[in-house]
């Protein structure tokens, strides 16, 4: 039986001897249609599930590998196909410069070919009739790598997963990615660690006597900064109104038009996928509406709407700023644009995140 592995870590080609090793991206979860079928024994007994040779190991998630893991499943003649149905979610965070810059690193899928040899259990036969998967041991006996670009723009490529001669095996593989939010590193306060580090200074050039080290109070760690202050700075309590106006502008087009722009792709997909594969009738089953639009990119939009405009020819407010002022009104201040911004990056994140459960 082989179970596939796919684990997917930043790849830049090969590495000079002293690089750091590549992080890996972090298994999020694994979705399966294990389609077990059930069986009546007797006439009136309750329904048991039949073993399924497909799925003698659910597919599962490997956390201390960083690896996903298909089911496994048996093998019992030549050219034999097996559904498989299984899915490997991955997360991998990229930092806002590179995504900005398009310099976002590739990533490389290594496809691992699991074997174990049935041999100790009395061959493919015996194995079947009573199996003992606890006690197989799985060895990789082929891998493929690949190399995928261009995942902050979205990806949808079909790769077939060929292995090497001695093992006429395939695997059907679709790929996916999509830029889908914003997670806040809390930061250390500069400020903070200076003045700590300044301490630390001093008592080494004291003269280290024990009276001296009694009379220097011990610091607090450095704080996090909030949202706001890393958006704005510290100093932003003290700027105008439309000083503030002018840089949530900013940092609306940056981080929200990149979410946009990603649901944009995805939503276009989704749609274009479902129109080519299903139905009228199984689209309005499995489908539903068509997915909501996040935002519009109409200079005239609504104040309520959120658009990536970011000039108006007329010399009018632009819709983000409409949007900020509507929300608002007179409250604004760094703390309230830096929560409006989090509600907003949310609501967007929300939408890609169901696009894609919707998807899958």
């Amino acid at each position: 039986s082989g179970p596939g592995n796919a684990a997917a870590s930043p790849g830049s080609g090969q590495q000079p001897p002293q690089q750091q090793a590549p992080i890996a991206a972090v298994p999020i979860g694994a979705v399966s249609n294990d389609g077990s079928v059930l069986e009546t024994q007797k006439a009136g007994a309750k329904p048991t599930a039949r073993l399924d040779h497909h799925n003698l190991i659910p597919a599962h998630v490997i956390e201390d590998q960083a690896t996903f893991s298909s089911r496994s499943f048996l093998i019992r003649y030549c050219e034999e196909e097996v559904e498989l149905n299984d899915i490997g979610l991955f997360r991998y965070e990229v930092s806002p410069q590179d995504l900005s810059q398009g310099t976002v690193p590739a990533l490389v899928l290594e496809v691992d070919l699991m074997f174990a040899d049935l041999a100790q259990h009395g061959g493919a036969d015996r194995f079947g009739e009573s199996p003992d998967v606890d006690s197989t041991e799985f060895k990789c006996v082929s891998t493929s790598r690949f190399r995928l670009r261009r995942l902050a723009q979205g990806l949808h490529e079909f790769i077939p997963v060929v292995f090497d001669e001695f093992h006429c095996c395939v695997v059907q593989c679709m790929i996916h990615s999509a830029l889908l939010d914003y997670r806040l590193r809390l930061q250390p306060n500069a400020q903070l660690a200076a003045v700590s580090a300044e301490g630390e200074a001093e008592d080494t050039a004291g003269d280290g006597s024990p009276r001296a080290r009694a009379a220097q109070a011990p610091l607090a760690p450095p704080a996090g900064l909030s949202l706001a202050e890393c958006l704005f700075g510290p100093e932003a309590v003290a700027e105008p109104r439309e000083q503030l106006l002018q840089r949530a502008e900013a940092i609306y087009q940056k981080h929200l038009d990149a979410l946009v722009a990603s649901h944009e792709h995805l939503s276009s997909w989704f749609k274009s996928l479902s129109e080519d594969c299903l139905t009228p009738g199984q689209r309005d089953v499995l489908v539903g509406a068509e997915p909501d639009v996040v935002a519009t990119k109409s200079p005239s939009a609504s104040a309520d709407s959120l658009s990536t405009a970011c000039t108006d020819a007329n010399g009018l407010p632009t819709a983000y700023r409409r949007h900020l002022e509507a929300k608002l009104g007179l409250r604004i201040s760094s703390r309230a644009l830096a929560a409006q911004l989090s509600y907003d990056l949310n609501v967007a994140a929300y939408k890609l995140i169901e696009t894609c459960h919707r998807a899958l």
